[in-house]
């Protein structure tokens, strides 16, 4: 399933794949993703089950589901309190670990914060802050200044033509 919106709600199974994008992304409790999970969004709360690997990049990530393979998420904010059956690449500002958290593999994060609080949640693998995930966001606010002014001139010539058009 490949799928774009303001706000997305996965109430269902998905027989393979899932590619999304959206302001809001909910996938329920009860909704099984039989492929993997590739999503960008400024919100994304997985209360479901993913069988195949999870990439997201997001404003904030909330975690209650599983995770049946690796998942790699990068997140202003995350908080997971869900269970990751293989290795889990985690970089957020602020990373947060439930207290029914499951990571059966390792773990690499980076947080602002660097020593984050897994409690017993890594079962047979370790937590290891890694510096090479830093989220570098400086330089992205260029990009999406020069969109809008891309943006402004492109209204701007649109109102000229039809200025020159109606004249």
């Amino acid at each position: 399933v490949r799928s774009g919106g303001g706000e997305i709600f996965i109430k269902k199974n998905i027989g393979g794949d899932l590619l999304i994008g959206g302001g809001r992304i909910h996938i329920e409790n009860g909704a099984t993703i039989n492929g993997g999970l590739i999503a960008g969004s400024g919100d994304i709360e997985m209360n479901g089950i993913v069988k195949g690997d999870i990439k997201t990049g997001a404003g904030t990530f909330k975690m209650n589901g599983t995770a049946m393979h690796n998942m790699d998420c990068r997140a202003s904010d995350i908080f997971i309190n869900g269970a990751v059956n293989g290795n889990a690449v985690l970089a957020a500002q602020n990373i947060n670990i439930g207290s029914t958290a499951i990571f059966q593999q390792n773990v690499r994060y980076w947080s602002k914060n660097k020593t984050i609080a897994f409690g017993n949640s890594v079962k047979n693998g370790e937590a290891i802050y890694d510096p090479s995930l830093e989220i570098k966001s400086g330089r992205w606010a260029s990009i999406g200044f020069t969109t809008l002014l891309g943006l402004l001139w492109y209204l701007i010539t649109a109102f000229i033509f039809l200025l020159l058009v109606q004249y």
